[in-house]
């Protein structure tokens, strides 16, 4: 059987691979900007997404070292689900990035972060 220690662990390592394999995805969403926002032409909003984007990279860097896990992950949610909507291109990652960063806000994984060194797991 296993026990919660062992379930915080498998937790945090979701987490790590998550925010990894996400950071992926918005890099290269990033490096292939005119392919996934083609139908977008307004400089604007052009702006506003590489800005949300580079955002949740520095957001999925926060994520990854376990710093304020649930702000962090409900505001990269929040910029995931407007760039989502406003992309050209969906692919099959876009099916699960969705309900792990959620799981990520909704679970308790402090286990590997910087959260359970400082004592930041109060602030949800």
């Amino acid at each position: 059987m296993i026990d919660i220690n062992e379930m915080e662990q498998i937790s945090s390592l979701a987490r790590l691979l998550t925010s990894i394999v996400f950071l992926n995805k918005i890099f290269f969403c990033l490096r292939g900007f005119d392919f996934h926002w083609a139908h977008v032409k307004s400089q604007i909003e052009i702006n506003i997404i590489k800005i949300l984007l580079k955002l949740q990279i520095f957001l999925l860097l926060l994520l990854f070292f376990g710093l304020l896990i649930k702000p962090v992950s409900l505001t990269i949610f929040l910029i995931y689900l407007y760039t989502f909507f406003r992309s050209s291109l969906f692919g099959l990652e876009d099916v699960y990035f969705t309900p792990l960063i959620l799981y990520s806000y909704l679970s308790s994984n402090f286990n590997f972060s910087l959260d359970k060194i400082y004592n930041f797991n109060d602030l949800a």
